[in-house]
């Protein structure tokens, strides 16, 4: 929590800024429009190339054996080369020889000479800004040959395309069962896929935040101190882990046990990282997508997963922007699975500037102007709730008990299914807090008051008598009435002690605050 409260102080410090907040402004105009402008883009690229029809004619190819090289060089009317090559070959290990070998053993290899001006004529030379003309050549030949298992090598950037023979199959299913089976499974795999991607993401990032305060206690251990008591001073200001330090040192254990255990936790989620991306790769990109891509677009899913967690910290922001962002990823991972081969570049942007304006927009509209919101509001992030009903993982307030791991399963509930008045603890918000409590007093003192005024009137009712007899029992309610008050006056005491007992842990952690500041 405390390091929780450090990225809060670098967040507002950071919007607090004039300049940042006029980008912040700008960019929430700026990048929704480029979105927008990229999806007309796209679909007029889609448009106009079911309108056309492939601009690759039956004399640019031939029939292709499985004993050659073919080598596609891609150049413009005036036989210009443009610095596209590619080299297709039916068997794989055929294509991943190098050239010397080829020359060098006479395998056959034939050279394709493709006309580049054909795709940027018509409505594409408007659009050849959007795209590139590596796009349109492999679309046109994978169409070209369909039904068989592609391979072809990118010699410019050294980026192998595959297709398979089940893609093509999925592609062109006749059926309308296959035809709905394939759209279902498509969306389970991108939504699976988001749910991994999302989830390992955030767990990579929160694991750096856990462990920041062992790094720094390290970092200025080793800096700084000179000696054991330096050290133990030092750890007082990390209180989490001071309390591990204190049991190692009663018991004289080695201090580098805390060390060993955050670096093996740390490897432990590595592991698990590393296996869970490997499996979220394999259900999101197909293998004709280039590494380069999956790289940038991994990329932007660990930026924007950094950014909820440093500049999200509104109801609003925490509700609506992930919903959001979910939205514009599954359009790109989506059009990736239904596509063989499309503009996947420019998808890319659409749903990188779809996604920055989203955040701009909330940042703009909900987390600058939080900074000058009242601090009692339970909706204000505040330096002692950084994030409006964020409650952490692992707690680092709880000193006195380590925190279990299977709390994570506890139910949690909205702060729709409660009134106000349950909140008052939660929120902080203390003059309602008293009067709940003094109502709760009020309530217990009227039951006692209306039995005495029954006990009065069925005495004036009842005729006197001098009998022993109702002397001992008038005697007996009078020490029952006598207990009730004292019970009453009792929980009286102990509900002003509970509140005493509150209000000095917050006027300690008040103080504890400032002397960390201090």
């Amino acid at each position: 929590m405390e390091f929780e409260k450090q990225i809060y102080q670098t967040h507002s410090f950071f919007l607090s800024f004039s300049l940042v907040r006029f980008f912040v402004k700008l960019g929430s105009f700026i990048f929704p429009i480029l979105s927008i402008l990229g999806f007309c883009a796209l679909l007029m690229l889609h448009i106009n190339q079911q309108m056309t029809g492939l601009k690759l004619q039956e004399t640019d190819l031939i029939d292709f054996d499985n004993e050659t090289v073919y080598n596609f060089n891609i150049t413009n009317s005036n036989n210009e080369n443009l610095n596209q090559n590619f080299k297709y070959a039916q068997s794989q290990s055929l294509l991943q020889l190098q050239d010397e070998f080829l020359n060098k053993y006479n395998f056959t290899q034939k050279t394709i000479m493709i006309n580049g001006d054909k795709y940027w004529s018509g409505l594409n030379s408007i659009l050849q800004y959007t795209t590139n003309i590596e796009c349109f050549f492999l679309i046109d030949l994978i169409h070209h040959m369909n039904g068989s298992a592609i391979q072809i090598l990118d010699m410019q950037n050294n980026i192998s395309y595959i297709w398979e023979k089940s893609y093509f199959e999925e592609y062109y299913a006749n059926t309308y069962s296959e035809r709905i089976y394939n759209t279902v499974l498509r969306i389970c795999r991108c939504i699976i896929g988001l749910f991994f991607q999302c989830i390992t993401a955030s767990i990579y990032f929160r694991m750096l935040f856990i462990y920041m305060p062992v790094f720094s206690l390290i970092i200025i251990g080793l800096i700084f101190c000179r000696n054991h008591q330096e050290l133990q001073i030092l750890a007082r200001s990390y209180p989490w882990i001071n309390h591990y330090f204190h049991i190692l040192t009663s018991n004289n254990k080695l201090k580098n046990q805390i060390i060993d255990s955050f670096l093996q936790t740390l490897y432990m989620f590595l592991l698990i990282f590393g296996l869970t991306w490997a499996q979220v790769n394999s259900l999101l990109f197909k293998k004709q997508h280039s590494f380069y891509l999956i790289d940038k677009i991994t990329q932007h899913a660990f930026s924007f997963e950094y950014f909820s967690l440093h500049f999200l910290r509104t109801r609003s922001s925490l509700y609506f922007v992930p919903k959001y962002c979910f939205i514009i990823r599954f359009f790109l991972y989506y059009y990736m699975q239904c596509t063989l081969f499309g503009h996947y570049q420019l998808v890319q942007y659409i749903s990188l500037f779809g996604q920055l304006g989203v955040f701009c927009y909330f940042i703009h509209k909900f987390e600058i102007p939080a900074l000058n919101w009242s601090d009692r509001s339970p909706y204000t992030p505040t330096i002692n709730r950084p994030r409006a009903y964020y409650v952490p993982l692992f707690p680092m307030s709880w000193i006195n008990d380590t925190p279990q791991l299977w709390s994570m399963f506890y139910p949690l509930y909205g702060r729709r299914y409660f009134q106000i008045q349950n909140l008052a603890l939660v929120d902080q918000n203390f003059p309602l807090l008293n009067q709940i409590l003094e109502q709760e007093i009020q309530q217990g003192l009227e039951i006692p008051q209306d039995q005495e005024v029954q006990i009065e009137i069925i005495q004036q009712i009842q005729i006197p008598q001098d009998n022993p007899q109702n002397q001992i029992i008038d005697q007996q309610q009078q020490q029952q009435q006598q207990q009730q008050q004292e019970q009453l006056l009792n929980q009286i005491e102990q509900v002003q002690v509970v509140h005493q007992n509150q209000e000095i842990q917050h006027l300690n952690q008040e103080q504890n605050f400032i002397n960390q500041i201090e």
